[in-house]
């Protein structure tokens, strides 16, 4: 069908949602033996609200009473009374959709005086794929979506619902304006979540641990939440996943008031134990980041620095990220990478919670909001692997065998102190023949380097690089503990449990597989080098 057909089928079906706090749209997708239209829409639409006017396009308004929420999902599900005539929308038939294409966007966006015309917007589908915090199946399109579209369908040339349009992102992390990225929620997500919603089994909060199929793992997804500062002694703190050890946890916290003002600080507190032990890492009103434990009572501050990405001014947002993983942790503010961690002293697991007043000094009264906090248990992919990488005159490789694109991996390779030459190291995101992948790698000269290898025949490219005396090349055998943890476009290196530093690694994106390496640059063709304790922790896609 073309547009102009898909959209005068596809009308009749497609409501607009009105409620004290505003309007959006819905879309009736079932009329049962009674008369009653049962509406699918957004649980930000409906919020707060168990009833809602209803405006079936063309016909008549009417109250509809909310019958059931999933924050997790944004989902909600509506009913208004009664009716036989009334047009439900099918789902499509395949819950998968591809990328280009083509959808139609229905809904109501305010425009003036056109608050109640059907508008229609076409695009294609620009990608598919599944939110890893909140297992939410999404749709990603191009066609506009404004406020207002909430709610509303997003159809196939077929006139099929392939998504609950939710949202749109109009500029990046750091200010720059984003055109024609909307997003909405896949019917594969929908029908898991129809019935509960139907019988009224909503979920009004997150649950602080859910396991998921295959591997199972501990997760926690909050919209919006606040923590008020009050003098009882204690620190203000919320609670996302009760015992938990590895982990990436993210949260957007707003200022709340100027550091001339008054002080404040905000971030992690992890591993905590019922004996009130425990790590944090936060950031502060001064522009710094702390790491602090606290053993038998005692605190102690492990590591502070400049976070020179952190916006301090009254109202401000920022975006902390966090990821912990066995004895080493990451702080990124605003999408940027500060600090790195050693959590040798820490607990092995313990209570995951933000946190904020944490040494006392804030004003009292006053409130630290936060939104998007969202927490997924980080697992161990593979077994600590154990064998050996000859050199046949090309590098000797074995791989993890998994699919990842942010991680840690560690591995300890041995050799014979015979032999002249040697470089080994550990090589990720492995997958694209095109792109390459990066490999960091320690030699017989005690150089380390993060490289760009193709399989192309384009050449190698040093992405950072220097020398260190932790590297073992003096005998009578070569051991090296190789450590990296690598995450958006940056890679941090260990060597022999010493930090080496860091390297943008930008121009290689995606996912793909980790492999311990061995005669990557200086081949000796009759050596063999063992290698131990190959492990890598991560989200497999």
């Amino acid at each position: 069908m073309n547009t102009e057909v898909v959209t005068r089928f596809a009308e009749c079906s497609v409501v607009r949602i009105r409620t004290l706090n505003g309007s959006g749209s819905g879309w009736i997708y079932r009329v049962d033996s009674t008369g009653r239209a049962w509406i699918l829409t957004n649980e930000h639409v409906v919020r707060g609200s168990t009833r809602v006017d209803v405006l079936l396009f063309g016909q008549e308004n009417g109250i509809g009473t909310v019958t059931g929420v999933n924050v997790v999902h944004d989902l909600a599900v509506v009913w208004i009374c009664c009716n036989r005539n009334w047009q439900a929308l099918e789902f499509i038939r395949d819950n998968e959709v591809n990328a280009g294409a083509e959808v139609l966007a229905l809904g109501f966006p305010y425009r003036g005086g056109l608050l109640n015309s059907l508008s229609v917007s076409r695009g294609i589908v620009s990608s598919f794929g599944q939110n890893p915090i909140t297992r939410t199946w999404v749709v990603q399109t191009d066609a506009a979506i404004n406020p207002g579209s909430s709610g509303g369908p997003l159809i196939n040339r077929s006139g099929e619902v392939v998504g609950v349009i939710s949202s749109k992102i109009e500029t990046t992390a750091d200010g720059r304006p984003m055109d024609n990225v909307g997003f909405a929620v896949s019917t594969k997500t929908v029908l898991d979540e129809l019935q509960d919603l139907e019988a009224g089994r909503s979920t009004f909060t997150v649950p602080r641990s859910r396991p998921v199929p295959e591997p199972a793992r501990k997760w926690f997804w909050l919209d919006e939440g606040q923590m008020v500062f009050d003098n009882d002694g204690f620190i203000e703190e919320f609670r996302l996943i009760d015992d938990i050890r590895n982990f990436t946890a993210s949260v957007v916290f707003e200022v709340p008031y100027s550091p001339q003002v008054g002080r404040w600080e905000f971030g992690f507190m992890f591993r905590d134990k019922s004996a009130g032990e425990f790590s944090t890492v936060r950031v502060q009103s001064n522009g710094t980041y702390v790491h602090s434990t606290v053993r038998n009572g005692v605190w102690s501050t492990v590591k502070r620095g400049i976070a020179r990405e952190l916006k301090t001014f009254a109202g401000a947002k920022n975006m902390l990220i966090l990821y912990v993983i066995e004895n080493r942790a990451w702080l990124l503010v605003n999408n940027v990478l500060v600090a790195d961690f050693d959590l040798s002293g820490s607990h092995r697991s313990g209570a995951l919670s933000l946190a904020t007043n944490v040494t006392g000094g804030g004003i009292i009264g006053k409130r630290v909001d936060f939104s998007s906090a969202g927490a997924l248990e980080v697992l161990q992919l593979n077994q600590h692997k154990a064998g050996y990488l000859k050199n046949y005159g090309y590098i000797g490789v074995t791989e993890a065998n998994v699919d990842i694109g942010f991680g840690y991996a560690e591995a300890t390779i041995e050799l014979s102190a015979n032999v002249a030459n040697w470089s080994m190291g550990i090589g990720f995101r492995q997958n694209d023949l095109k792109s390459g992948y990066p490999i960091f790698l320690v030699n017989k000269h005690f150089q380390w380097s993060i490289q760009h290898a193709t399989y192309l025949g384009e050449g190698w490219q040093e992405l950072g690089g220097g020398r260190s005396n932790a590297i073992d090349a003096t005998g009578p055998v070569y051991r090296n503990h190789l450590e990296v943890f690598f995450t958006g476009n940056v890679a941090y290196v260990y060597v022999n449990g010493q930090s080496l530093g860091y390297a943008y690694i930008g121009s290689v994106v995606g996912i793909g597989d980790v492999s311990v390496m061995f005669g990557i640059f200086r081949n000796d063709d009759s050596a063999t080098a063992r290698f131990k304790d190959f492990s890598v922790w991560g989200v497999d896609s």
